[in-house]
């Protein structure tokens, strides 16, 4: 099925748009002092923090190749032989192709805007208003949600049990919490450093 292919293909070309995201942020000029100041802080930091803190961070990623997984477990299953129920693995399956679209939709949502962001601060810096950011004010987190949750949802042919549907959506959830709470927090810093201005687009741009 289509699901064999494209699940591991968008993983793959997730992780090439953030590792070269997170390449181009921390290796330009104007994340220099941000880099510097978050080294210092990780330094000062007690070995008990920075284990818990990788710790969490790997039980996360962890996470997120459940639905990799329990999907694989499937491929295997009916490489084997073992025949699946008609009508309700169509029903499943279809839940899954909505979960591919999301993912792709997702995928392509943040890349665009982290694009934009990009080259908007490299121009002139300030407060971003143009592009996506005109339609709501962090469509890259938008979009990281979207991805993982259809990540989620394109394995739902897959889960057997309860308890495999619940592993699978501890680590969408989780970002999905970090990914609201880092919107609130750009949004508190931006309503500091802009003021009036950000007030005005915060209302033009009711969706976070």
């Amino acid at each position: 099925s289509i699901n064999t292919f494209a699940q591991p293909c968008l993983s793959l070309l997730y992780g090439v748009r953030l590792f070269a995201f997170l390449w181009r942020r921390q290796t330009s000029v104007g994340y220099a002092a941000k880099m510097a100041e978050l080294q210092a802080k990780t330094a000062s930091m007690p070995l008990t923090s920075k284990c818990i803190i990788v710790g969490s961070v790997g039980t996360l990623i962890a996470g997120y190749m459940a639905p990799l997984f329990y999907a694989g477990t499937c491929i295997v299953s009916r490489l084997s032989g073992k025949k699946e129920e008609g009508e309700r693995t169509s029903k499943k399956y279809f839940v899954s192709n909505i979960g591919l679209g999301l993912a792709t939709l997702g995928l392509i949502i943040e890349t665009v805007a982290d694009e934009q962001k990009n080259l908007y601060k490299s121009a002139s810096g300030g407060l971003m208003e143009s592009g996506l950011y005109s339609l709501a004010r962090h469509p890259n987190y938008t979009g990281e949600i979207l991805f993982h949750v259809g990540m989620f949802l394109s394995s739902w042919h897959a889960y057997r049990t309860w308890k495999q549907l619940l592993v699978a959506a501890l680590a969408p959830g989780s970002m999905a919490m970090v990914m609201f709470g880092a919107a609130k927090g750009l949004d508190d810093k931006q309503a500091e450093n802009y003021g009036a201005a950000f007030h005005a687009y915060r209302k033009a741009t009711p969706y976070s």
